[in-house]
């Protein structure tokens, strides 16, 4: 089982591949990584100890974020490098895949809650 940093860094190192293969093979973000991050998500809930359950719920969006800023990057053209457009790019990898970050957190918190009452009984 993942302690409560196991699951943000196994989390991290599952989900890095990931989308490191989405930005080679498309150049941008897809279904690869939006559904990887839910397969993420799900696996986590499920390996995480008793007392780490909630950075399941957490690792989602933080592993996102992440990957975003180190891997997400391959394939981005750079040619103009500024402020501007990093934050730009990081807004739309975050809000125009908000959905996929909801569902990978619904699907953690519900794996999580039952994983509490199984536990409770």
């Amino acid at each position: 089982h993942w302690s409560y940093r196991g699951v943000f860094g196994w989390s991290l190192l599952l989900f890095l591949p990931v989308m490191a293969v989405d930005m080679v093979i498309n150049e941008k973000l897809t279904r690869i990584s939006e559904i990887g991050i839910v397969v993420v998500a799900v696996v986590s809930s499920l390996l995480a100890e008793r007392g780490s359950l909630s950075a399941a719920f957490w690792a989602p969006p933080i592993v996102w974020l992440i990957a975003v800023e180190t891997v997400g990057q391959i394939g981005v053209n750079w040619r103009i490098e500024n402020l501007k457009t990093q934050l730009t790019f990081t807004a739309y990898a975050l809000a125009g895949h908000a959905l996929w970050m909801g569902i990978a957190c619904a699907s953690a918190l519900l794996i999580v809650a039952t994983r509490r009452l199984v536990q409770r009984s």
